[in-house]
């Protein structure tokens, strides 16, 4: 992800880390932080109300301290594919940001 949006744009948060953390639980497949199901309302677990983190520094500092992070970022980025094509649609949101657009799920 990073060689593809650039490391600097990583670190301001152009590219939200949360969205980050959540696509690649998706990418992974760890189903400890989703139900198994099509729609992104059959496979959320339900978490507190919070603002996910949108840069790197901060994602680690909330990691800490919030267990259901994870679950939260995932459940939102499957959220954010179901409005906006899916796989395709991350890849051409990847894109725009490795060409320096702003990208706000």
């Amino acid at each position: 992800m990073q060689e593809r949006i650039g490391f600097l744009n990583h670190m301001r948060g152009l590219f939200r880390a949360w969205f980050d953390e959540g696509l690649a639980v998706l990418v992974a497949g760890d189903s400890r932080y989703f139900n198994s199901g099509r729609s992104a309302a059959e496979r959320c677990y339900g978490t507190p109300d919070f603002e996910l983190p949108a840069t790197p520094i901060g994602w680690d500092e909330a990691a800490g301290t919030r267990p259901w992070i994870y679950t939260k970022a995932t459940c939102e980025v499957m959220k954010w594919m179901g409005r906006n094509g899916g796989k395709d649609g991350v890849v051409a949101a990847i894109a725009r940001v490795g060409a320096g657009q702003p990208f706000d799920p």
